[in-house]
């Protein structure tokens, strides 16, 4: 409903409530006003004819009682002489009791005595009869009485008698009721008419007429209707067959009627001035607010529909209409103001995508000067779709909210990438497209630097082992896809670099990680790629080859470049690597599968010495997978926890003999006895016992037994000298009570110390040489005597050799598959044994294997030996039986050299 409908409807509602009550009221009051005026007149009127009426009643009674003091003789005279004409009177009779007759007669207008009729003389009779009745004090009396259809005033007396008492007489002294309302109607300048006394005024209900007559305080009482009045008049003393006397005015109520004209003159102006008043102020309505709205209007929907925010008002004069333009005006330039210092880029197209609001900040972004006009220019002049969520075009006018990175021309038609939220508003009919552009290019740099950070390696600048597992994933999918694709990954893996880390500091190892790095990269760059996988590890991806010579050639290579020594701070060292290398990669393998094997490759060949290359392809892991591993990793935890409650994991002796063929001890090795797999070697789980965490029990376990062995073989075999020897890895050294618990078990099985040896490896010195040292020393104390395991293997420094209570050196299995390779190797294990024999350490050869190594470790002076030449890991009981035939030693070295 419009403004005008509105305010035309108030002020009619406004006229209708306040107005009509009034006007209604005031009329009626003036109505009911006027009508009591009415009726105090008419009232007035009808107690002048009560007065005229008791005045004539009255003086009918005085004449009634001055005849009656006549004696009869002298009433017969009169009535027979005719002289009581000269009374003003229309009938008077005398009605004997004693005869019951009746004299008497009427006058009528002309003078003339009409002796009553029989009819006359018997009505009469008969009311006064019912008037005298027993009770003759009621005489005299006066009023109304209807004899013969005649009304009559009368005035009645009784007539005293002197003559017999008996007798009595009535007289009757009456005027005829018409006769006297005629010249006092005439004095009362009325329409007068008497009704019957059955006739119900028309003025009064039966209901308010019943009322009245019943209640005498009413006598004399009028009433008014709408256009006649009538009186109702009843004296106390009314006989008769008339006691009742109506007066039926009909005069017109002029007063009334000039009233009603009045008022309906007075309603006509009232509905002209209202009209009036009401068209003229819906003139100045329209004149002095509906136009100026109607202005504001046309304004407000240039901005609506336009997006023109740059539009005001104009100020027309100082009224409230001004006051709400200037309100709307700084609105619109609070909104401006807002849009303009907006800081990122907001533009709002129309349907058709035409650019309709552009704030400073796209300018800003696309590099527009100041005067440049973006509006009415197509959104597609500017942007430019990267990622089809949502944009230009199909995708503009989508209802939902789009997110999408996009690319924008700038002015000068460089491009710069963004962010673009995108909504789509509706304002009645119209939709429009509301784009907020966020500027991306610090982002994209850091989003670079991210990726850089999350798939290169910081120190080095190679791809890391995130960037590694990806392009893993991309060559198994060229395998699918491209036929005859090969590739192979070598892992690489630094040799005992825990050693150089204690040796060099973090910072020195850093830098020979980084020399290692690149010298990788230097031999491998244009045909392979290389990753740092962790710390020590690499990864090198060699595309389109399976040759296991070009394989080996190329390792060979890098494994000369990288022994080439580094030094740091003064400080150098000779870096050494191992190669695990995966061949024959199938288009079924996975990458877990890839990283298993690799591992796998590396195992073995750090158990042959440092610096090896081990190769393994997809068949051989397989193949190795079903005899060697057969746990997943998730499982295993639970199965070695079983395997220890339930004593799966049982010591195997391997001797170690004197190179003269004399049994010198054993070496306690583990093996599990898997009710399912049957015996598997350390290789199978020692790995995934160090990841589990389990080794520290295995050690515990494998030491307990060699502890309770030896007690009982020093107790079957006194006559022997013999040792037996338990290893104790780098996880179960660092445990705080492993260096007791040796020593507990000791004491528990009251073994002679001499008879235990606990082997360690170099590994247990790198993070605290000192508490390393405290620990053996405490072992030493003791009476255990300690062998370094491994020997020659690591980083392996002198001081180890001064400082540490070490009473064995264990040349490791390496050195001693190479001894015939060259001379340097041979050269090598030979100082390593005078060193030993200098600083007064035994030396055991690990490893042995056939006569020629026995024979050349004799003339080096070597003095024991442990491998297969000698014997395979045994059961204790097959172990025990060496003890008992200790000669058989001594036949194995007479036998001639090969």
């Amino acid at each position: 409903m419009s403004l005008l409908k509105k305010f035309l409807y108030s002020v009619l509602g406004l006229l209708v409530v306040l107005w009509a009550p009034m006007t209604f009221n005031s009329g009626r009051a003036i109505f009911a006003n006027f009508e009591a005026v009415e009726k105090r007149i008419f009232v007035r009127d009808m107690n002048r004819f009560d007065k005229y009426l008791q005045v004539e009643k009255e003086t009918l009674l005085q004449n009634a009682v001055d005849l009656a003091a006549y004696n009869p003789a002298l009433l017969e005279k009169i009535f027979a002489a005719g002289e009581i004409h000269i009374l003003p009177i229309q009938m008077i009779a005398l009605l004997d009791f004693s005869t019951g007759t009746m004299k008497g007669y009427q006058i009528d207008a002309a003078g003339r005595r009409i002796p009553v009729s029989p009819a006359f003389s018997q009505d009469l009779t008969q009311s006064i009869r019912r008037i005298y009745g027993e009770e003759t004090s009621l005489f005299p009396v006066s009023g109304l009485l209807k004899i013969d259809e005649k009304d009559f005033i009368v005035g009645i007396t009784p007539v005293p008698t002197h003559e017999r008492q008996d007798t009595q007489s009535v007289i009757v002294v009456g005027e005829s009721l018409e006769k006297f309302l005629a010249p006092v109607f005439r004095v009362l300048e009325g329409d007068f008419q008497l009704l019957d006394p059955e006739q119900t005024p028309p003025a009064i209900s039966p209901q308010e007429l019943s009322q009245i007559t019943d209640n005498p305080e009413h006598i004399g009482v009028a009433f008014v209707s709408d256009k006649e009045a009538v009186v109702y008049y009843s004296p106390a003393n009314i006989f008769g067959q008339r006691d009742k006397l109506f007066v039926h005015s009909n005069v017109k109520r002029l007063v009334y009627k000039e009233v009603i004209r009045t008022l309906a003159n007075r309603y006509v102006w009232i509905v002209l001035l209202s009209s009036s008043t009401l068209i003229l102020v819906l003139v100045v309505f329209d004149k002095l607010i509906l136009s100026r709205v109607k202005k504001l209007q046309k304004i407000a929907d240039d901005i609506s529909y336009k997006w023109q925010v740059h539009l005001r008002i104009p100020l027309e004069g100082n009224d409230e209409i001004t006051c709400l333009s200037r309100s709307f005006n700084t609105m619109l330039m609070a909104l401006d103001e807002l849009i303009s210092n907006v800081p990122d880029p907001l533009i709002l197209c129309g349907a058709d995508g035409a650019i309709l609001l552009a704030n400073a900040s796209t300018r800003e972004l696309l590099g527009c000067q100041e005067g440049t006009g973006l509006v009415q220019l197509p959104f597609d002049s500017i942007f430019i779709e990267k990622e089809k969520t949502a944009g230009p075009g199909d995708g503009l006018l989508k209802d939902e909210e789009n997110v999408f990175e996009a690319t924008m021309r700038r002015c000068d038609g460089s491009l710069i990438p963004v962010e673009i939220h995108q909504a789509t508003l509706t304002f009645g009919s119209n939709a429009y497209t509301l784009s907020i552009a966020r500027d991306l290019t610090e982002r994209k740099v850091m989003e670079a630097r991210l990726v850089k950070m999350a798939f290169y390696d910081s120190q080095t600048g190679l791809p890391n082992r995130h960037y590694f597992l990806d392009e893993l994933e991309k060559e198994l999918r060229n395998i699918k896809t491209i036929p005859y694709y090969a590739f192979c990954v070598v892992f690489v893996n630094m040799d005992k670099f825990k050693l150089v880390n204690e040796q060099m500091g973090p910072r020195g190892a850093d830098q020979v990680i980084v020399k290692v790095a690149e010298r990788i990269s230097g031999i491998t760059m244009g045909f392979a790629s290389v990753f740092r996988l962790s710390g020590d590890e690499f990864g090198i991806i060699i595309r389109g080859t399976n040759s296991r010579e070009y394989v080996r050639s190329l390792l060979q290579r890098i494994q000369h470049m990288l022994n080439i020594p580094v030094s740091i701070d003064g400080k150098t060292v000779f870096p050494s690597a191992s190669f695990g290398v995966v061949l024959d990669i199938q288009a079924s393998n996975t990458s877990s599968q890839i990283l298993s094997w690799g591992t796998d490759a590396l195992i073995k060949g750090k158990k042959r010495g440092i610096g090896t290359i081990t190769f393994l392809t997809s068949e051989e892991s397989t193949e190795e997978s079903k005899h060697h591993q057969p746990y997943n990793i998730l499982t295993l935890q639970a199965s070695m926890q079983r395997a220890l409650l339930s004593s799966e994991f049982v010591a195997y002796f391997q001797p170690i003999c004197q190179l003269s063929s004399r049994l010198a001890g054993f070496e306690a090795l583990v093996r599990w006895i898997h009710p399912k797999y049957g015996v598997l070697s350390p290789g199978a789980f020692i790995p995934q016992a160090e990841e589990t965490g389990f080794i520290t029990e295995i050690d515990k376990s494998v030491i307990s037994q060699a502890i309770r062995t030896a007690k009982k073989w020093s107790a079957d075999y006194p006559e022997i000298s013999f040792f037996i020897s338990a290893n104790a890895s780098g996880a179960s050294f660092k445990d705080p009570g492993f260096v007791h618990f040796v020593c507990d078990r000791i004491q528990e099985e009251d073994l002679d110390p001499r008879y235990f040896v606990l082997e360690v490896t170099e590994g247990i010195f790198i993070e605290s040489l000192e508490a390393a040292n405290a620990k053996l020393k405490i072992l030493r104390d003791f009476g255990v005597k300690i062998a370094l395991d491994d020997f020659g293997t690591g980083y392996s420094s002198l001081q180890y050799m001064s400082q540490l209570p070490i009473n064995y050196i264990k040349i490791d299995k390496s050195f001693i598959d190479q001894l015939f390779l060259s001379e340097k190797n041979s050269l090598m294990v030979r100082s390593i044994i005078n060193m030993a024999r200098d600083l007064n350490f035994d030396v055991v050869a690990e490893g042995v294997e056939n006569k020629d190594q026995i024979h050349w470790l004799e003339e080096s002076k070597c003095s024991k030996g442990q491998g297969y030449f000698f014997s395979c890991p045994l059961p204790s009981e097959e172990a025990e039986n060496l003890l008992a035939d200790a000669k058989i030693f001594e036949e194995l070295r007479q036998e001639p050299l090969s």
